[in-house]
């Protein structure tokens, strides 16, 4: 099978675009902010170290070829949601405040950049064949636990880099990445239930892969209606700011009336952003508690007591979106009731995953 670099598909929707334009998955709002606005886009590194040369190549494209086919009512709809992150960005590079809903918003994009990159690389790659994706940006938006971990620099460069997109686990789980704009670092992770257990939400005790659709049987726990502390399992260099959003997982639940039943709570719904959407409350941590952000008060994330150096950080950083990755992955659901040859292919799959993302690690 030869490699199609130009699969019609639009990157928003999935459909085949209708009034085709293309999207910038990197704005050029973005670009400009960060610098020379004609120069090359560096994101990640090239896979030939998994095929076993020891060396590291960066992929680079030219900016303006960094676009992707979309419907011209889908990339209308998405470009509100720029200009207002266009403007919350440059708040925080500012070290001004920002509101819940702000934040909200802020991690709406981060969704769409995290989903966008991973698509862009799928339709760029041109060493493997490309193969249509199951899901796209309207699929990802507000529908997984979220958050955000900021790092702020010492110092007042300016550029834009990316870690964590083109390695061996994004491009099957596109979870976590880190977006490095002038001087802070914002490390985004998204994934079902990532802390829904910690947090007080529904979660699930069991996830099983069922055989005749490759669906998710889970069997769902209601809640501990309390908070856990730390939200996270794995293990991350101290931040300026962490930030998290939980999410009510309607469409991950085979029975619609699961959702009424698990989630119709006082507790889920007061610790909800908007919870007939599904979505939850944005929270902080503080002096070694969880805190939720109301409407009445304002963040910023600017820590004038904890700036890093940017030489040490970003020898340390990489390793921890490796280690964050090679953990998520991890947490698969159960194979039990595939057929035997399909498990045994399953778990060859993951296998060369890891190994692969071990690769990465012992190099980096």
């Amino acid at each position: 099978m030869s490699p199609n670099p130009l699969l019609k598909f639009c990157v928003f929707c999935g459909k085949k675009p209708k009034e085709k334009t293309n999207e910038h998955v990197i704005p050029l709002w973005l670009i400009r902010l960060t610098g020379d606005p004609n120069r090359e886009v560096y994101l990640g590194i090239s896979s030939k170290i998994v095929a076993g040369k020891r060396e590291f190549e960066r992929k680079k494209y030219a900016f303006s070829s960094y676009q992707f086919p979309a419907c011209k009512k889908c990339n209308e709809k998405f470009s509100e949601l720029e200009e207002d992150v266009k403007q919350i960005i440059e708040k925080i590079l500012n070290g001004d405040f920002l509101h819940n809903q702000q934040i909200s918003l802020l991690l709406d994009w981060f969704d769409k950049v995290r989903t966008g990159i991973w698509l862009g690389d799928i339709l760029l790659n041109k060493e493997f064949p490309s193969t249509k994706p199951n899901f796209h940006i309207e699929d990802r938006i507000g529908e997984k636990d979220r958050c955000l971990i900021v790092y702020e620099m010492d110092d007042d460069w300016k550029g834009l880099q990316f870690w964590g997109t083109n390695l061996p686990i994004f491009s099957i789980f596109p979870s976590c990445f880190s977006l490095g704009i002038n001087n802070y670092y914002f490390l985004n992770i998204s994934t079902d239930f990532l802390f829904s257990m910690n947090i007080g939400f529904p979660f699930p005790e069991k996830r099983v892969f069922r055989n005749q659709d490759n669906r998710t049987i889970m069997t769902m726990h209601p809640g501990l209606n309390k908070v856990k502390l730390p939200l996270l399992k794995f293990r991350y260099e101290k931040p300026s700011i962490e930030i998290f959003q939980p999410m009510i997982h309607k469409k991950l639940l085979l029975n619609p009336e699961e959702t009424d039943d698990l989630y119709n709570l006082e507790y889920i719904k007061s610790n909800c952003f908007n919870y007939s959407k599904g979505i939850g409350s944005i929270f902080y941590s503080e002096s070694n508690s969880l805190v939720k952000l109301d409407n009445d008060f304002e963040l910023c994330f600017s820590n004038n007591n904890l700036k890093y150096d940017r030489e040490k950080f970003i020898k340390i950083h990489p390793r921890q979106i490796l280690d964050i990755q090679y953990y998520m992955s991890k947490d698969i659901p159960s194979v039990e009731n595939l057929p035997t040859e399909r498990r045994k292919f399953a778990k060859a799959d993951f296998n060369n995953l890891i190994r692969f993302q071990k690769a990465f690690r012992k190099i980096i």
